[in-house]
Formats: C-alpha cells, sequence, structure tokens
C-alpha cells in the first residue's frame, strides 16, 4: 500500500488509525475517502 500512496501526484496528505499496533483504517485527508480493512469493519474506526 506504501508504494501505491506515493505514486499519487501531487502531493498528498494520509492519516492512519492504528489499533492494537496495526492500521485498521486510512484516509486521504480533503477527499474524505475512507477505506477501512475488512476485518475491521462496522468497529467504529470509520467514522
Amino acid at each position: 500500500m506504501s508504494q501505491t500512496l506515493r505514486n499519487i501526484i501531487p502531493s498528498s496528505c494520509y492519516g492512519a488509525l492504528y489499533c492494537d499496533g496495526e492500521v485498521v483504517a486510512c484516509e486521504y485527508i480533503g477527499l474524505f475517502d475512507i477505506v477501512t480493512g475488512p476485518s475491521q469493519r462496522r468497529r467504529g474506526f470509520a467514522g
């Protein structure tokens, strides 16, 4: 996933939510498009 995010042009900003040391949700800041891992859905991480 890191490589995919680095390939996005222009520069961008991302946020990540961790639970027990694992990334459970991430967001491209400004577009409000949140992606949550399937095993972590319906737990309130994405809003």
